[in-house]
């Protein structure tokens, strides 16, 4: 059987923001949160033709959120949820685009993924990637590809045409709509020949509920794309899909003509609401949950800048001291309680610590990261705009920097307050023989928070985390099994070489069940508990040479996968029906004793 060679077709850049270039400077905020465009260049960029709908959305949720997008350069981390679902899409594209509907199978499909793995748009992604991490995005971008198969049939799907182009296509008199149509296909029903929008989504499924009194935007999406297609082309798509393909869920949207003037109704509202913006060069905002996502958050005068569970109040207090922002009482008297806050806030304060440390550039510590807030705080400008009260005063300060009493002040909480808080979350320690220098004891954090930052902001692994409960139990868990094999003394390259193997079987598991990987999710835990299982019933083979290792491995990493995947099985079958109880008798009375685990 011959492989047909896949023609690449590299997927588009996972970010929209990579190539910006917009300048930084002419913005202002207002004390009650209003952010101002002072900049004549930096308002004609905003101006626009043509809306698509993820801008329509942007500026429902903030308008100032949606300004940030459009000047704020941006990167986006390779394992979040849009560069992924990115690749996933372009392999969808081209597996649907390419392959005849016969041959539309499991294979063909693996196939386009591993070409989009070729793609140099993905290898840069991997580049940003410790080995991991590109094993996660591999296992990622197949999960989600490969959840389609789990909610339609492709072999079924008669394609009329993938990637559908909006470009500035009128919708009405205001509004012209730029976009893009996953797919589009057509259907034998018992209406006779109806077309179809169908739309991929890599996120996270949530049921709309109209109770919560908002709108469905999602579906708004394929109500808008099919008037885009109707006005292109004349046909009318009557029905429409949303895939969800890595929370393997579907959901129907409502095609009627009354629903889709609504929504085209939101969609031009929210233009002109842009438009509004631009011309008063004032755009408005409108804090929530969703402020940790926002580049503004830590210059906004209303955003919630506490959202990010995983920033630190070192790592607050240390961002904004380097960038000359004022704290305030609240805010110190928490710095008193954090001993590794002082000690980064005096290394910023002292302009010892760049804020790169923070995490800006790799660290772990930030999710999601920070996108370059120094850069932002000083392009924002203190004084407030013409027309505001005189004495309105600005939140952020950019110049002159902190002033001497304050680094004072902060050296001082420094060199008294921390070492001592610090010494007293640390057990005591056995005294060395002729010390030469005393060890700085390792911070600790919350048991949800995985990382903690070290000295100079170095990420650490809490050790009071449930990741760290889950990896030393792992290695424990090797160190155990090569022990009960028969390996009287393991050595540590041994038992690292093994707890590696397992953490692989894990991380494989897991992310055939969940999309991704964690050593502090449910789902891990529940993964190593089923390893145990496994290893219980089938030994290592120690001192059987390289070729039986890898045929355990082999062996056994897709039989913790299918155990963990028979699990959510059994939860999914809830209540068990007579007839099912007397079907799954009969299949295990099919289990016969002996095989090569005997």
């Amino acid at each position: 059987m011959t492989t047909q060679v896949l023609a690449q077709t590299p997927p588009p850049a996972p970010s929209s923001y990579r190539e910006k270039t917009l300048p930084l400077t002419g913005l202002r905020w207002t004390n009650d949160g209003r952010l101002l465009v002072t900049s004549d260049e930096t308002a004609a960029s905003l101006n626009r033709r043509a809306f698509s709908v993820s801008a329509g959305q942007a500026i429902a949720q903030c308008q100032s959120k949606w300004l940030a997008s459009q000047v704020v350069p941006r990167e986006d981390d390779p394992l979040q949820a849009a560069p992924l679902g990115v690749h996933a899409h372009a392999a969808l594209e081209s597996f649907y685009r390419d392959v005849p509907a016969p041959e539309r199978t499991r294979e063909r499909l693996q196939e386009h993924v591993r070409q989009v793995f070729l793609s140099p748009d993905f290898r840069a992604d991997q580049e940003k990637l410790d080995p991991d991490g590109r094993i996660t995005q591999e296992l990622k971008v197949m999960d989600f590809a490969l959840g389609v198969l789990e909610l339609e049939d492709p072999t079924q799907v008669n394609v009329i045409e993938v990637e559908r182009r909006f470009k500035a296509v009128p919708l009405n008199t205001f509004l012209n709509l730029n976009g893009f149509i996953d797919r589009v296909e057509r259907l034998f029903t018992g209406k006779g020949e109806e077309v179809e929008i169908t739309d991929y989504k890599t996120g996270k499924y949530e049921k709309f509920n109209p109770d919560y009194g908002n709108r469905d935007e999602k579906a708004d999406q394929i109500r808008i794309y099919g008037r885009g297609y109707e006005k292109q082309t004349g046909i009318r798509p009557t029905r429409g899909q949303l895939l969800y393909t890595g929370a393997r869920a579907r959901t129907e949207v409502d095609m009627s003509v009354e629903a889709t003037d609504d929504s085209v109704q939101w969609l031009t509202e929210q233009y002109q609401a842009q438009q509004r913006a631009v011309e008063a060069r004032e755009f408005t905002t409108n804090p929530g949950p969703l402020c940790a996502w926002c580049p503004l958050v830590n210059a906004c005068p209303v955003g919630q800048i506490g959202s990010p569970k995983k920033w630190t109040n070192a790592d607050k207090f240390a961002l904004e001291l380097s960038n000359g922002v004022a704290l305030t009482e609240k805010r110190r008297a928490w710095m008193l309680k954090d001993a590794v806050s002082l000690r980064k806030a005096g290394a910023a304060a002292d302009g010892q610590f760049s804020p790169n440390q923070l995490g800006i550039e790799g660290s772990r510590a930030f999710k999601p990261n920070p996108v370059v807030p120094p850069l932002i705080l000083a392009a924002l400008e203190a004084d407030e705009a013409p027309g505001c009260e005189p004495d309105a005063r600005p939140r952020i300060e950019t110049s002159p920097p902190p002033p001497a009493p304050l680094i004072q002040e902060i050296h001082a909480m420094t060199m008294t307050a921390a070492p001592q808080q610090a010494a007293q979350q640390m057990p005591a320690q056995a005294p060395q023989q002729a010390p030469q220098q005393q060890m700085t004891p390792r911070p600790e954090g919350r048991p949800f928070d995985e990382i903690v930052n070290g000295p100079g902001g170095a990420p650490l692994l809490n050790l009071n985390s449930y990741a760290a409960t889950g990896v030393f139990g792992l290695v424990g868990l090797a160190a155990e099994s090569l022990t009960k094999a028969g390996v009287a003394a393991p050595t540590q390259e041994q038992t690292l070489a093994l707890a590696r193997v397992f953490a692989r079987m894990v991380q494989r598991a897991e992310a055939g069940i969940t999309g991704g990987t964690g050593w502090s999710s449910g789902a891990n835990t529940r993964i190593r508990g089923l390893l145990r299982s496994v290893l219980e019933q089938r030994a290592l083979p120690v001192g059987a040479g390289p070729e039986a290792w890898t045929a355990w491995y082999q062996t056994n990493g897709p039989y913790l996968m299918t155990l963990a995947k028979t699990a959510m099985t059994v939860w999914e079958d809830e209540a068990i029906s007579e007839e099912l109880l007397m079907e799954s008798l009969a299949v295990a009375a099919t289990a016969q004793k002996g095989g090569p685990f005997a």
